[in-house]
Order: C-alpha cells, then sequence, then structure tokens
C-alpha cells in the first residue's frame, strides 16, 4: 500500500506525492505522524488531501468577519445614543406635534440609513449628497439665524442657529454611516461632534440653572420665575424645562427687537433682604439684580 508524504512546494502550497516504504520520509495521516511500519499496517488511506493552508486562513477570514459586524453594531449603537441624547436637548417638555414629528423623522433616518449600509457600500453618491445638503442647510440656517438676530432678538438668532446647526450635523452623521469604507473612527467626526457639543450646552446650562449657578447665599428656598405668558407667575421646578431653547421669553417692544422680560429670574428670599438674580443665556449663570431699577419684579415665590 502506498503512503502518502506532505511535502511543500516551491510555491508554499502542499502537495502529496507517492512514497515507498523503504523511505524515511515522515508520513502523515490526519495530522498524525506514522511510522513506516504503521503506514505499511494499512493505517494510511491513499489519496488522503489535507488542505492546511485553506484551514489556516479560515479563522483570520472568521476573525475579520466577526470584528466587522462588532464595529457595524458599535456604530449603531454610538449613533443611536447620541441620537437620542441630541433629541433630548431640545424636545419641548410640552410634546408639541412638530416635535414628536421632527424627532420620529430622525430616529426613522438613522434607522434606515443603519439597514441601507450594506447594500449601498458600494456606492459614494448617497453619502455626497447628504454631505452637500448639510452645506446647504447651514448656509441657509446662517440666513435665518441673521435675519431672526436683526428682525428679532438675539435670543431668537441663537436659537435658529442652535436648531440649523443641529440639522446640520445630523445630515453629516447619516452621512458617515453611508459612506464606504468609514471605519467606527472616521465615524466620530464633525457631525456626531458637533451634536454631542450641542446637546452638551443645552444641557449645561439646564444643570447651571438648576443648582442655581452664580447666586450667593443659601438659596435653598429659592424659585426660578419665568414671564409665562406675561407676569413672573410660572415656576420652574424640573431640569427638564431649563434647557436652552425652552427658557426664552417672546415679550418684546413695538419694535420686536427688545426684550421687555427677562427670561427667568431667581427670587432667593432671607430674613434680611430678598435677592433677586437674572439668569443670563450667554454666561449660563445668575447675575444680581438691582431691585430699584427692577421694582416690579417679584421678591417672593408664589
Amino acid at each position: 500500500m502506498n503512503c502518502w508524504i506532505k511535502r511543500r512546494s516551491p510555491d508554499r502550497s502542499f502537495g502529496l506525492h507517492a512514497a515507498s516504504p523503504n523511505l524515511g520520509s515522515e508520513r502523515t495521516c490526519g495530522g498524525v505522524s506514522l511510522a513506516p511500519d504503521d503506514c505499511n499496517a494499512g493505517l494510511c488511506r491513499p489519496w488522503t488531501l489535507r488542505l492546511d493552508g485553506i484551514r489556516s486562513s479560515k479563522p483570520k477570514l472568521w476573525a475579520s468577519a466577526d470584528q466587522h459586524g462588532a464595529q457595524i453594531r458599535l456604530k449603531a449603537v454610538s449613533s443611536f445614543l447620541l441620537l437620542v441624547f441630541w433629541i433630548s436637548s431640545w424636545f419641548p417638555a410640552s410634546l408639541d406635534r412638530w416635535a414628536v414629528f421632527a424627532a420620529a423623522i430622525c430616529v426613522l433616518g438613522l434607522l434606515l440609513a443603519l439597514l441601507a449600509q450594506r447594500s449601498l457600500n458600494e456606492y459614494r453618491w448617497p453619502a455626497k449628497a447628504l454631505s452637500v445638503l448639510a452645506v446647504f442647510v447651514v448656509i441657509g440656517g446662517a440666513f435665518l439665524a441673521f435675519a431672526a438676530l436683526a428682525l428679532g432678538t438675539p435670543v431668537d438668532g441663537a436659537i435658529a442657529l442652535f436648531f440649523v446647526v443641529g440639522l446640520a450635523g445630523y445630515l453629516h452623521m447619516i452621512a458617515n454611516i453611508l459612506a464606504p469604507g468609514h471605519t467606527l473612527v472616521w465615524f466620530l467626526g464633525i457631525g456626531p461632534l458637533v451634536l454631542f457639543l450641542l446637546a452638551s450646552w443645552s444641557w449645561a446650562s439646564a444643570l447651571g440653572m438648576y443648582v442655581h449657578l452664580g447666586a450667593s447665599g443659601n438659596t435653598d428656598e429659592a424659585c426660578i420665575l419665568v414671564p409665562r405668558p406675561v407676569s413672573y407667575e410660572t415656576e420652574l421646578s424640573s431640569i427638564w424645562e431649563m434647557r436652552l431653547p425652552e427658557v426664552a421669553t417672546s415679550r418684546t417692544g413695538p419694535t420686536g427687537t427688545v426684550i421687555l422680560d427677562y427670561h427667568a429670574i431667581l427670587v432667593a428670599p432671607s430674613e434680611d433682604e430678598t435677592q433677586v438674580y437674572n439668569w443670563s443665556k450667554r454666561r449660563m449663570r445668575f447675575d444680581a439684580l438691582d431691585k430699584k431699577l427692577n421694582p416690579y419684579l417679584p421678591t417672593i415665590c408664589p
């Protein structure tokens, strides 16, 4: 009975060669080295082929596929959490219809992008089209913000720019998801960074107001009041109501460019003298007010 000897050819592939029992070469069956007597005893079967080269490459292919799948899952989870963080920074507490519709469109767009990224992986035009659209949104939104600033108040322009830049960042994030060959490191680019900074800005403003940042003395008994609808009768008690777009007065003078009310005030009663503070959206802190110049402001909490 012939034995088969595994030899490495010059091109690093494996071949099978017949050997006589008199040769002292190493004989293998199933990866186990056999002596010549074992082979003569019929332990080796002719034409046994071990594709060692192919077998050794399979774990590498599996590892690469697992790594790619893990990147896709991590990209999906991180993008979804970032989207929820951004939506939470501007979603109104009153559950307006436009906000519900906008949030649903954003979530649906992200899900469609994640599901279509494999089928569109060979095409570059979807990602490029969304990137160009994001640029046009920034340009058009900048004109809109400047118009709101010129015809309205600085707060109107800032809030308009807040939403415009957020929309552009969202479109850029979707473009990164659909772009072929983009890794997770590239995914953490301009768009997701913009969304993270905007959401952090809004929640940092809410947190500063909630902890009475800038107020001196004991403010445990203090209250935050906003001019809704006209006088300062509405008290803010939840941090959800103190986010950046939520705290903004809408009552202006005849020209529409002069704000007649403060966005929010902090009334801090005390035994000696009640302190009244104004919330500065630019500095994100409370500044003390002169009560002689503001005699109409309330001095007690409702």
